[in-house]
Protein backbone atom coordinates (compact mmCIF):
# COMPACT_ATOMS: atom_id res chain seq x y z
CA UNK A 1 0.00 0.00 0.00
CA UNK A 2 2.69 2.20 0.85
CA UNK A 3 4.85 4.53 -2.08
CA UNK A 4 8.23 3.95 -0.16
CA UNK A 5 9.55 3.12 2.86
CA UNK A 6 9.14 6.20 4.55
CA UNK A 7 5.54 6.16 3.76
CA UNK A 8 5.25 2.35 5.13
CA UNK A 9 7.08 3.00 8.56
CA UNK A 10 4.67 6.05 9.05
CA UNK A 11 1.70 3.96 8.33
CA UNK A 12 2.75 0.83 10.12
CA UNK A 13 3.51 3.45 13.37
CA UNK A 14 0.12 5.15 12.78
CA UNK A 15 -1.13 1.54 13.06
CA UNK A 16 0.99 0.14 15.99
CA UNK A 17 -0.29 3.53 17.97
CA UNK A 18 -4.07 2.59 16.87
CA UNK A 19 -4.07 -0.56 17.48
CA UNK A 20 -2.12 0.14 21.25
CA UNK A 21 -5.08 2.67 22.30
CA UNK A 22 -7.40 0.19 20.74
CA UNK A 23 -5.97 -2.82 22.94
CA UNK A 24 -6.16 -0.75 26.26
CA UNK A 25 -9.93 0.59 25.56
CA UNK A 26 -10.82 -3.85 25.24
CA UNK A 27 -8.88 -4.20 28.55
CA UNK A 28 -10.49 -1.03 30.41
CA UNK A 29 -14.16 -1.29 28.87
CA UNK A 30 -14.27 -5.29 29.15
CA UNK A 31 -14.76 -5.24 25.59
CA UNK A 32 -14.71 -9.13 24.06
CA UNK A 33 -15.26 -10.93 20.76
CA UNK A 34 -12.63 -8.90 19.00
CA UNK A 35 -11.57 -10.51 15.61
CA UNK A 36 -10.61 -9.39 12.34
CA UNK A 37 -14.15 -9.13 11.39
CA UNK A 38 -14.84 -6.49 14.28
CA UNK A 39 -11.99 -3.97 12.75
CA UNK A 40 -12.22 -1.59 9.79
CA UNK A 41 -8.78 -0.69 8.71
CA UNK A 42 -7.80 2.43 6.65
CA UNK A 43 -4.56 0.69 4.89
CA UNK A 44 -3.65 4.10 3.26
CA UNK A 45 -3.07 5.53 6.94
CA UNK A 46 -2.87 2.89 9.10
CA UNK A 47 -5.95 4.09 10.73
CA UNK A 48 -8.08 1.38 12.60
CA UNK A 49 -12.17 1.41 13.95
CA UNK A 50 -13.52 -0.75 16.26
CA UNK A 51 -16.75 -2.42 15.56
CA UNK A 52 -19.10 -4.48 17.27
CA UNK A 53 -19.24 -3.72 20.94
CA UNK A 54 -22.19 -6.87 21.78
CA UNK A 55 -19.94 -8.21 24.40
CA UNK A 56 -18.62 -5.26 26.47
CA UNK A 57 -17.71 -5.03 30.42
CA UNK A 58 -16.76 -7.85 30.72
CA UNK A 59 -19.69 -9.92 29.58
CA UNK A 60 -17.48 -12.31 27.33
CA UNK A 61 -16.31 -13.63 30.81
CA UNK A 62 -20.16 -15.47 30.75
CA UNK A 63 -19.59 -17.40 27.16
CA UNK A 64 -19.16 -20.62 26.93
CA UNK A 65 -15.50 -20.24 26.31
CA UNK A 66 -14.69 -17.19 28.55
CA UNK A 67 -12.40 -14.74 27.36
CA UNK A 68 -10.34 -13.43 30.09
CA UNK A 69 -7.61 -12.00 28.22
CA UNK A 70 -7.21 -8.38 27.96
CA UNK A 71 -6.42 -7.96 24.67
CA UNK A 72 -5.73 -9.83 21.05
CA UNK A 73 -1.54 -9.36 20.87
CA UNK A 74 -0.77 -12.34 18.32
CA UNK A 75 2.99 -13.14 17.07
CA UNK A 76 1.87 -11.94 13.64
CA UNK A 77 1.52 -8.63 15.48
CA UNK A 78 4.50 -8.71 17.53
CA UNK A 79 6.25 -9.51 14.64
CA UNK A 80 4.65 -6.45 13.15
CA UNK A 81 6.50 -4.28 16.07
CA UNK A 82 9.85 -5.65 15.08
CA UNK A 83 13.03 -4.99 15.07
CA UNK A 84 12.03 -2.99 18.71
CA UNK A 85 9.13 -5.03 19.73
CA UNK A 86 6.40 -4.19 21.87
CA UNK A 87 8.43 -3.02 24.41
CA UNK A 88 8.54 0.23 22.23
CA UNK A 89 5.89 2.60 20.79
CA UNK A 90 3.32 0.43 21.12
CA UNK A 91 3.83 0.36 25.23
CA UNK A 92 4.62 4.28 24.99
CA UNK A 93 0.96 4.55 23.01
CA UNK A 94 -0.60 2.24 25.19
CA UNK A 95 1.14 4.41 28.79
CA UNK A 96 0.22 7.36 26.80
CA UNK A 97 -3.29 6.48 26.09
CA UNK A 98 -3.64 5.20 29.67
CA UNK A 99 -2.63 8.19 31.18
CA UNK A 100 -5.58 10.41 29.33
CA UNK A 101 -7.58 8.34 30.23
CA UNK A 102 -7.03 7.89 34.40
CA UNK A 103 -6.59 11.86 34.29
CA UNK A 104 -10.36 12.02 33.01
CA UNK A 105 -11.46 8.62 35.16
CA UNK A 106 -14.31 10.41 37.01
CA UNK A 107 -15.74 11.85 33.67
CA UNK A 108 -15.49 8.41 31.98
CA UNK A 109 -17.11 6.75 35.03
CA UNK A 110 -19.76 9.33 34.82
CA UNK A 111 -20.89 8.15 30.91
CA UNK A 112 -20.38 4.76 32.08
CA UNK A 113 -23.16 5.28 35.11
CA UNK A 114 -25.67 5.51 31.87
CA UNK A 115 -25.58 1.93 31.55
CA UNK A 116 -26.67 1.24 35.30
CA UNK A 117 -30.01 2.62 34.81
CA UNK A 118 -30.11 1.72 31.14
CA UNK A 119 -28.40 -2.01 30.73
CA UNK A 120 -26.98 -3.67 27.80
CA UNK A 121 -29.18 -6.87 26.82
CA UNK A 122 -26.66 -8.76 27.70
CA UNK A 123 -26.05 -7.16 31.70
CA UNK A 124 -30.03 -7.74 31.34
CA UNK A 125 -29.58 -11.91 30.68
CA UNK A 126 -26.26 -12.38 32.20
CA UNK A 127 -27.58 -10.91 35.57
CA UNK A 128 -30.58 -12.77 35.20
CA UNK A 129 -28.71 -16.32 35.23
CA UNK A 130 -26.78 -15.24 38.21
CA UNK A 131 -29.52 -14.19 40.17
CA UNK A 132 -31.60 -17.40 39.28
CA UNK A 133 -28.58 -19.53 40.15
CA UNK A 134 -28.17 -17.51 43.33
CA UNK A 135 -31.66 -18.73 44.12
CA UNK A 136 -33.63 -15.54 43.29
CA UNK A 137 -35.66 -16.90 40.36
CA UNK A 138 -38.49 -14.14 40.29
CA UNK A 139 -36.54 -11.33 38.53
CA UNK A 140 -38.66 -8.77 37.65
CA UNK A 141 -37.27 -6.67 34.41
CA UNK A 142 -39.65 -4.97 31.83
CA UNK A 143 -38.44 -3.71 28.71
CA UNK A 144 -38.60 -5.12 25.25
CA UNK A 145 -36.33 -6.63 22.94
CA UNK A 146 -34.43 -3.51 22.13
CA UNK A 147 -34.93 -1.45 25.41
CA UNK A 148 -34.97 -2.51 29.27
CA UNK A 149 -35.66 -0.80 32.40
CA UNK A 150 -34.81 -1.47 36.01
CA UNK A 151 -36.27 -0.43 39.16
CA UNK A 152 -33.88 1.82 41.31
CA UNK A 153 -34.30 -1.05 44.13
CA UNK A 154 -33.66 -4.17 41.54
CA UNK A 155 -31.22 -6.33 42.74
CA UNK A 156 -29.62 -6.07 38.87
CA UNK A 157 -28.57 -2.72 40.39
CA UNK A 158 -25.98 -4.41 42.38
CA UNK A 159 -24.56 -6.27 39.06
CA UNK A 160 -24.97 -2.90 36.93
CA UNK A 161 -22.85 -1.50 39.55
CA UNK A 162 -20.13 -3.49 40.07
CA UNK A 163 -19.55 -3.03 36.31
CA UNK A 164 -18.85 0.05 35.94
CA UNK A 165 -16.61 -0.41 39.69
CA UNK A 166 -14.40 -2.88 37.41
CA UNK A 167 -13.78 -0.23 34.81
CA UNK A 168 -12.81 2.57 37.63
CA UNK A 169 -10.21 -0.03 39.83
CA UNK A 170 -8.75 -1.19 36.02
CA UNK A 171 -8.27 2.86 35.66
CA UNK A 172 -6.58 3.43 39.13
CA UNK A 173 -4.28 0.39 38.22
CA UNK A 174 -5.81 -2.53 40.32
CA UNK A 175 -4.21 -5.49 40.59
CA UNK A 176 -5.69 -7.47 36.93
CA UNK A 177 -6.05 -10.63 39.44
CA UNK A 178 -8.03 -9.06 41.64
CA UNK A 179 -10.26 -7.67 38.64
CA UNK A 180 -11.06 -10.42 37.42
CA UNK A 181 -11.88 -12.25 41.09
CA UNK A 182 -14.27 -8.87 40.89
CA UNK A 183 -15.78 -9.97 37.38
CA UNK A 184 -16.41 -13.47 38.78
CA UNK A 185 -17.93 -12.84 41.88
Amino acid sequence: MAKNYDSFLHIKNKFINNYSAISLITYLFGIGDRHLENFLIQTSTGEIVMIDFGYSFGSSIELPIPEIIPFRLTTSFIDLTKPVGVTGSFRKSMLNAYDALKNKMQLIVDYCDVFVDDPLMEWVWVSRRQLASSSNPHVQISGTNNSFSVSQDAPEKKIFTNKIKVVENKLRGTNPRKILEQLLT
